[in-house]
């Protein structure tokens, strides 16, 4: 049975997640859920009460615990207990340490920032931090970095295309089928 792990955040965040768990087979998939976590300088911001208006913040947090127990789900704060095969995940702006050599199934709300000032500046100078452009710096970041592994891979050898073209060898008139 695999073990999964959802990070929630806001209160629609978190209904979402609960909806995606439900559509898993219970036989296959092993549920659990934490409110979104961090580690390292920001969990010491988050405990110096620095990070309160973000998912982060004891009172969105709280809000997420209130409703995870109110639907009985299990809880697993900061996803330390178990080695997981999978996790969901509602924001990839900070990615808790412990989960980063996992898979990683990424669900947006579908909203977007709007641009600003900072996503030109993300867009011209590459080491200004994505989370200053907003989710659409996050998003340029990311078709930057498929263009940039299309670009470096080594291209595939051209194989001749038979169908319809005249064959130079056919006599003038007279065209290849195969």
């Amino acid at each position: 049975m695999s073990k999964v792990l959802f990070i929630c955040g806001s209160l629609n965040q978190t209904t979402q997640m609960h909806q995606i768990a439900r559509q898993l087979p219970a036989e296959s998939f092993e549920s659990f859920f934490s409110p979104y976590y961090v580690d390292g300088p920001l969990e010491l911001c988050r405990r110096l009460r620095l990070l309160d208006m973000t998912v982060v913040g004891p009172p969105l947090a709280n809000r997420c615990i209130d409703y995870l127990s109110t639907h009985q789900l299990p809880i697993e704060l900061g996803g330390k207990k178990h080695r997981y095969d999978l996790v969901f995940i509602c924001q990839d702006l900070v990615v808790p340490q412990n989960i980063r050599g996992v898979r990683k199934v990424l669900v947006q709300e579908g909203m977007t920032d709007p641009a600003n000032f900072w996503l030109g500046l993300v867009k011209r100078f590459r080491f200004i931090p994505r989370r200053h452009g907003g989710d659409r710096a996050v998003r340029l970041v990311r078709s930057i970095l498929r263009r940039e592994r299309r670009i470096s891979r080594p291209l595939r050898r051209a194989r001749p295309r038979l169908g319809g073209n005249r064959r130079i060898d056919a006599p003038r008139g007279q065209y290849s089928r195969h």
